[in-house]
């Protein structure tokens, strides 16, 4: 079976902008907007951006990882998502 049919069997998707604003509104409390503007300034993306590459997505990812308690796991989570599709679309491509 190809990386793409498992990708696509299981439907794995890599972590999208609003799924990490969405995660860090969920677990972030009342500070969560502050850190999302903290964090995509450190990132370098416009907070109000729909749609960013995915190397900006981990750039945002890295600094969620290094902020302390449940938002950083939810960092580690969602760059271990992002990892393995970068993996599954790699092995596709050799595959082709």
């Amino acid at each position: 079976m190809s990386a793409l049919t498992t990708m696509l069997r299981h439907q794995l998707a890599p972590p999208t902008l609003a799924d990490v604003h969405t995660a860090v509104r969920q677990v972030g409390g009342d500070g969560a907007e502050a850190l999302w503007q903290q964090l995509c300034a450190g990132a370098g993306i416009d907070p109000a951006a729909s749609h960013v590459p995915l190397d900006r997505v981990a750039a945002l990812l890295a600094a969620l990882r290094t902020t302390p308690g449940v938002v950083g796991v939810v960092g580690h989570s969602m760059s271990v998502r992002l990892n393995t599709y970068r993996t599954l679309t790699k092995l596709e491509e050799n595959d082709r």
